[in-house]
């Protein structure tokens, strides 16, 4: 009995003792990590520095970090130089207004819309696709346009008909009013029949000399026929 005992407490404190070195091994590891991160977020707090100090001490000739300003100071330049060798490879089109690289092919600047074919002292235009053509150019480059043909003389100006004036109308005359109005004048016809009896008004009879009537055919005075 006191055999197996033994044995019990030899395990238990074996197993006390693997569980300790995983505890150890547990908190190492945390350590361990706590201890890079912490030299990362030094590195970087370090950079940062480091940065702001170029920034501000830069241009100062007379700091202690004299030799390392140069050498930064150095290699910017150098850094610039290959910059715009670089571009010069790359573009073969320089927009002469705003700079922009485009490519060979291009005619217009795709930064500001220029146009990147430009005229040669004494060349020639294409009137047809405006591509700038040396001197001796017989045919346009672009399109093949003849260059040597003489430009086409201008349609003759065709004369404006002058514009009638359009005619004045004088006022009409005021139509003359009801009142104003005179009734022609007619003449009056008189009958046979008024001319008669206006004869035989006021006849006296030819023999005795007294007055006669219209209708009587002999004088009542003395008896002549009345003549009419």
């Amino acid at each position: 009995m006191a055999f197996f005992d033994s044995m019990k407490d030899s395990l238990s404190v074996a197993g006390m003792g693997v569980s300790q070195k995983a505890k150890t091994a547990t908190e190492s590891v945390r350590i361990n990590t706590q201890i890079k991160s912490n030299e990362k977020m030094i590195e970087k707090l370090t950079h940062q520095v480091g940065v702001q100090c170029v920034q501000r001490y830069l241009d100062d000739t007379n700091t202690e970090y004299e030799e390392l300003f140069q050498e930064i100071r150095r290699l910017i330049q150098e850094n610039r130089a290959y910059a715009a060798q670089l571009q010069s490879l790359t573009a073969t089109k320089r927009c002469p207004q705003c700079g922009f690289n485009n490519n060979a092919s291009a005619k217009f600047c795709i930064g500001c819309g220029s146009p990147l074919s430009a005229a040669p002292a004494s060349g020639k235009i294409c009137p047809q696709c405006g591509t700038a053509n040396t001197e001796d150019s017989a045919f346009c480059v672009e399109c093949g346009t003849p260059l040597n043909q003489a430009p086409p003389a201008p349609a003759p100006a065709v004369p404006t008909p002058p514009i009638p004036e359009p005619p004045v109308l004088e006022p009409a005359a005021p139509e003359p009013e009801a009142s104003a109005f005179v009734p022609p004048v007619v003449e009056e016809v008189v009958s046979d029949d008024t001319a008669d009896s206006a004869e035989t008004q006021g006849l006296h009879c030819s023999n005795c000399g007294a007055p006669l009537q219209e209708d009587i055919q002999f004088c009542t005075e003395c008896g002549a026929p009345v003549s009419r």
